[in-house]
């Protein structure tokens, strides 16, 4: 089933996982875009970029899951990016202490350039 406002990209052979929200994603559908999102994180094996920009409104469960997954994952050898969202979504992600433990990029290229991808290319499913 396909979740309004969530794009879930895997590249490089599954190494590098995006997460995009697009606009929002609908209330009655946060937790199956939470559950398609943490199904896809299964299956990465070393980074997962959480891709804000296009944003307009995040859930504070997710500001909090985000902060969470950004220490937790380095104990799976894996690592979280994030590509810096509008100003309101900033801010919520520093309530929630995640802008100091995940690094944000402007753009999404320069995010998969970190992770040493040029350029997105490989599956790309919307959920």
């Amino acid at each position: 089933m396909k979740v309004p406002g969530l794009t879930i990209r895997e590249l490089a052979d599954r190494q590098v996982l995006v997460l995009a929200i697009e606009g929002e994603i609908p209330r009655d559908m946060l937790d199956l875009a939470l559950e398609a999102a943490l199904g896809a994180i299964r299956r990465c094996t070393r980074y997962v970029v959480a891709e804000l920009s296009r944003a307009e409104r995040i859930s504070s469960t997710l500001a909090g899951l985000l902060g969470y997954y950004s220490k937790h994952f380095p104990t799976q050898g894996m690592q979280l990016l994030g590509v810096r969202g509008p100003a309101r979504i900033m801010a919520l992600l520093a309530v929630a202490g995640a802008d100091r433990v995940i690094p944000f990029f402007d753009t999404l290229d320069q995010a998969l350039e970190h992770v040493g991808l040029a350029q997105p290319s490989g599956s790309s499913e919307a959920i």
